[in-house]
Parts: structure tokens; sequence; C-alpha cells
């Protein structure tokens, strides 16, 4: 019995190490109009990410039915800043959402990633199933401030993204 019982302890210390040796230290970094809880370690490369449903129908309304590239590319008013992680293999979006003409965090999802499903709600972030758009195992969290912004955190690592949804403070 004792030796049972000492197995079961070493068992736990050892899981318990384990989950502390995994654990991501979390440091706030600042955005453009938020700031977020990220792992320390990452290292972001800011890009520009279009709203694909806006910038087709500008295209197409400007351009007489045809979409030009050139219009696709120069139209800063339908892109929207994204910040790529490939340290920690994540991305952040943030959406204006009186620019990028998108009600709400559901609208969003719906038009930027429409292969997407809603999983579930936790706290004050909403947690969306990637599988169909980035391939199995994917997962994106949005926060979004009144209709005003939505950050989009997409990755794999469902628990840290959750808990950098949670730490989001809007400027």
């Amino acid at each position: 019995m004792k030796k049972i019982m000492f197995g079961v302890i070493c068992a736990l210390i050892l899981t318990c190490g384990l989950s502390v040796a995994i654990a991501v230290d979390l440091t706030s970094h600042e955005f453009s109009n938020f700031k977020m809880d990220v792992p320390g370690n990452s290292n972001f490369n800011e890009s520009t990410h279009m709203n694909g449903k806006d910038v087709l129908e500008n295209a197409v309304a400007n351009n007489g039915g045809s979409i030009s590239f050139d219009e696709l590319d120069s139209n800063p008013a339908y892109c929207h800043p994204e910040w790529r992680d490939d340290v920690n293999n994540f991305t952040v979006e943030y959406i204006d959402c009186s620019e990028d003409s998108l009600s709400s965090y559901s609208n969003a999802m719906k038009q930027l990633y429409a292969d997407s499903s809603f999983k579930e709600d936790s706290g004050n972030i909403h947690i969306y199933d990637m599988s169909k758009v980035n391939g199995e195992g994917t997962f994106s969290v949005c926060r979004e401030n009144d209709g005003k912004g939505i950050v989009i955190i997409s990755g794999k690592d469902l628990d840290l993204l959750k808990q950098m949804g949670e730490s989001i403070t809007f400027k």
C-alpha cells in the first residue's frame, strides 16, 4: 500500500512539475488600438490583411465590373493590420468596425472566414473552430469593443489564445 501511495505522489509531483515547465510566461504588449498579454518571446511581423468582401465590392464598383489588382492593393480603407508571431505560431488581427464595414465579431468571422464555425463563448471572448480554414486543430478567439473594434487571435494553442483574449484592453 505504501508503494502505491508513493507512486501516486511521485506521479502527481511529476505532472505538476511538467505543467509548470510547459506554462508560457506572458507579458503586456502594445498594439495600435489595444494592448494584450503575449508570450514573452513573441516576435511580431506586421502586415496588412485585406477584408475580402469589401475589397472585391469596391474594386468591381470602381472598375465597371472588372477587378483591377492595383485597386485591390492600393486602398488602405479596405485593409486592417495583422501581426504574425512565427515563434509561437499565432496571428493577431485588429478590425476597425467603421473602416472595414463590419458590425460585430460574428459578422467579421462570417465575412473574413466563411468556413469557420462558432464553438463557444467564454467570458468576454468568442471561440471559433478554424479547422476548415487553417487546418485541423486551429482556433480563433475574438474580443469585441462595443462595436468599435474587434481583435481576432488565431492559432493552435487554444489555452494560450484564451489567456491572450481575456487580457485585451482597448485604448
